[in-house]
C-alpha cells in the first residue's frame, strides 16, 4: 500500500505501552495516529477532515471519559456515521459487550491483544468504511445527476432524450455497483450476518431500487399492479433515513395498522414516500432544538389515508398554491431558488393520481407542515 494512500486509524489509551503495541503492529500498513485521552482523540478526529479516520481502537477503562461514553460521544456529535470503532478491552462479558454495540462500537478486541486478529479487524473495517463511503458518494452523485438531466431534458420536451441519458446514466453505474457488491460478498463470508454488512446491503439494495425507479418512469401504472403493504414500504423509508440523519436532532414517530394493503407498484411508492421525508428532514432548520416527523394512518373503507407532518418552518400561504407544479422549489420553506429541480413534489401527485389517490396539504397548520395522501384500498378495488 502506498504511503499516500494508506488509511488512517486513531488509537486511543491512557497507557502509551498499549499504543506502541498497536502502532508497532499496524504502522506498516495504514497512517497511525495517537491520543491519550478522550478529549485529544475528539480534537484529532475534528482535525483531520481532508484525510478522514476510518477506523478507531478504542480502550474501554479510560479516566475522565471511558470508552462507553466516548462511543457515544463520537456517533452524537462526530459528522462522519461511518467511522468505524473497535473497542479494546480485558473484559469479555456479554453485558459487557451488549453495551458497548448500544452505545455505538462496531467490534471487539480483548486484550492480551491478539497479532492476527487486530490486523484481520483492521483490514475488514477500512474495507466496509470505503465500501459504505463509496456507495454514499454513488448515490449523492447519481441523485445530482438525474435532477440535472431531468431538469435539462423535461424542459425542452426531449423525452426520446430523456430515455438515453438515464440508460447512460444506469450503464455507468453498473461497474462500481458490481465492485461493492462484491465487496460486500467477500465481507459476508468474514463476518456473516454482522450488523455493518446488513447495513451496506441495504444501501446496495437502495441504489438498484433508484436504477429500477428510473427504467420503470416510462411505463404504463396499470402495468404489474400488484398488492403491497404500504406499512412495510413506510417503516423501511423511515428507517433508511434514520440512519442518514441526527437522530439526536430528529425524532421519527410513526402510528401505522397493519397492514395497509393496496394495489401498486412498490418501485413508485418507494419513490413517493422517499422523496416526502426528504422534503420534511430537509425542512426542519438546523437551528431548532428538536424537530419531529411524524406519520399517521387510518382508513374511511375505501381509501388508506396517509399523513406525514413535520414541525419544520411551515409554507406560506402564497407558496402552498405551487408546491405541486412542475420546476417550482422552494428553500426554508418560503424562498423560490433555482437549485432543485422542482419535480419532487409534482412527481408524486401525478403518481398517486394515477392510481385513482390524491394528495393534499393541510393549509389549516399555522406551524410546520402537513401533507395528507388517500390510495384506494385493495378491497375497495376488488370488490
Amino acid at each position: 500500500m502506498k504511503a499516500n494512500n494508506k488509511a488512517s486509524i486513531l488509537v486511543v489509551d491512557d497507557n502509551d505501552s498499549n499504543l506502541n503495541i498497536l502502532e508497532k503492529l499496524l504502522g506498516e500498513e495504514y497512517q497511525i495516529l495517537r491520543a491519550n485521552s478522550a478529549n485529544e482523540a475528539f480534537d484529532i478526529l475534528l482535525e483531520n477532515n481532508k484525510n478522514r479516520i476510518q477506523l478507531i481502537f478504542l480502550d474501554v477503562m479510560m479516566p475522565e471519559m471511558n470508552g462507553i461514553e466516548f462511543c457515544k460521544k463520537i456517533r452524537r456529535e462526530y459528522d462522519d456515521p461511518y467511522v468505524k470503532i473497535i473497542f479494546v478491552t480485558a473484559k469479555s462479558y456479554t453485558a459487557d459487550m451488549l453495551e458497548g454495540y448500544e452505545a455505538g462500537c462496531d467490534d471487539y478486541i480483548t486484550k492480551p491483544i491478539n497479532l492476527y486478529q487486530v490486523r484481520a479487524k483492521a483490514e475488514v473495517f477500512t474495507q466496509f468504511y470505503q465500501s459504505e463511503t463509496q456507495l454514499k458518494d454513488i448515490n449523492n452523485n447519481l441523485q445530482l445527476e438525474v435532477e440535472s438531466k431531468t431538469k435539462e431534458l423535461l424542459r425542452k420536451e426531449t423525452l426520446t432524450a430523456i430515455g438515453i441519458q438515464t440508460a447512460q446514466i444506469v450503464h455507468d453505474l453498473q461497474s462500481p455497483l458490481q465492485v461493492i457488491s462484491l465487496s460486500h460478498f467477500m465481507l459476508k463470508n468474514e463476518l456473516g450476518d454482522h450488523k455493518a454488512v446488513k447495513s451496506l446491503q441495504n444501501g446496495i439494495d437502495s441504489l438498484g431500487d433508484i436504477i429500477t425507479t428510473i427504467l420503470q418512469a416510462g411505463k404504463d401504472f396499470s402495468e404489474e399492479r400488484k398488492q403491497i403493504d404500504l406499512k412495510n414500504l413506510i417503516e423501511l423509508a423511515v428507517s433508511r433515513y434514520r440512519t442518514l440523519t441526527d437522530t439526536s436532532k430528529i425524532t421519527f414517530r410513526t402510528s401505522l395498522e397493519s397492514p395497509i394493503n393496496i394495489l401498486g407498484n412498490k418501485i413508485h411508492f418507494q419513490q413517493i414516500f422517499d422523496n416526502f421525508l426528504k422534503n420534511s428532514v430537509e425542512a426542519i432548520s438546523e437551528e431548532q432544538n428538536e424537530g419531529v416527523i411524524s406519520i399517521n394512518h387510518q382508513s374511511d373503507g375505501n381509501y388508506e389515508i396517509i399523513s406525514i407532518e413535520d414541525n419544520g418552518p411551515g409554507i406560506s400561504e402564497a407558496i402552498q398554491r405551487k408546491v405541486f407544479k412542475p420546476f417550482f422549489t422552494t428553500k426554508d420553506g418560503n424562498t423560490e431558488i433555482d437549485g432543485g429541480t422542482g419535480l419532487g413534489l409534482s412527481s408524486c401527485k401525478r403518481m398517486i393520481e394515477a392510481y385513482g389517490g390524491n394528495i393534499s396539504l393541510d393549509q389549516n397548520k399555522n406551524t410546520g407542515c402537513r401533507f395528507i395522501i388517500k390510495i384506494p384500498s385493495s378491497n375497495t378495488i376488488n370488490a
